[in-house]
């Protein structure tokens, strides 16, 4: 009786090498470490997008200036060595507890292209302002053909990002069809690649001059958030 039941136990093994594997098992096992990765860098984003209207001035105070200072990543403690951005601007429980990606605030002339250093010129009617977010897209993510995201990391951002169209990863230009060149104002040498066809290039003052994007993204494929404010 008990060799019957081994026999056929072996059997069962035998005949399961010959089944093929799910078509979905990469979308259940693979994709949601690399969502795990991006939902760290869309949550980065939302903290900060909540510090700097903590920062902004209070409606109805016309004559008060914007507190947060630009061309600077914004700090991870705010003035308390116990409360970090992630203890102070997330809902309770929730924490990202990585240093991989950082927030960046810019205040860019639109004329001279030229990013400001001083809260004051972020008030400038000549001035854009942006909050970037970006960070190194860690290499087991990373097609070694062509040197781009692979499938399972762009599936994570289209799930979670959706139609954003300032959420994608950095490109040089020279690698992306552009439809509208007259769009790139600045000549910016990158442009965001994204979930839509429309490019968004990166103000050429944030590539050249930005501390961040040379000390991140040049010698590496980064994913970008970036959001007016």
């Amino acid at each position: 009786m008990y060799f019957w039941v081994i026999l056929a136990t072996f059997l069962a093994m035998l005949a399961s090498y010959s089944l093929s594997s799910r078509s979905d098992i990469r979308e259940l096992t693979v994709e949601p470490l690399a969502e795990s990765h991006v939902a760290k860098l869309i949550t980065k984003h939302k903290m900060a997008d909540i510090y700097v209207e903590q920062h902004k001035p209070q409606f109805g105070d016309e004559f008060q200036q914007v507190t947060y200072v630009p061309n600077k990543q914004i700090p991870e403690e705010d003035g308390s060595e116990e409360d970090g951005l992630d203890t102070i601007y997330l809902n309770n429980g929730v924490q990202t507890n990585d240093k991989t990606y950082q927030s960046w605030i810019y205040c860019t002339n639109n004329i001279t292209n030229k990013n400001y250093d001083e809260p004051a010129d972020c008030d400038r009617l000549d001035t854009s302002k942006y909050l970037f977010t970006m960070g190194p897209i860690p290499r087991r993510w990373i097609n070694l053909v062509d040197g781009t995201p692979n499938v399972d990391y762009l599936n994570a951002m289209r799930k979670l990002g959706g139609e954003k169209i300032g959420l994608g990863y950095i490109d040089n230009v020279k690698n992306i069809e552009i439809l509208n060149p007259e769009d790139n104002e600045t000549h910016s040498s990158w442009g965001i690649r994204n979930q839509t066809k429309k490019v968004l290039f990166i103000p050429r003052s944030i590539t050249t001059d930005g501390d961040a994007f040379k000390r991140l993204c040049i010698e590496n494929i980064c994913i970008i958030y970036v959001t007016g404010i």
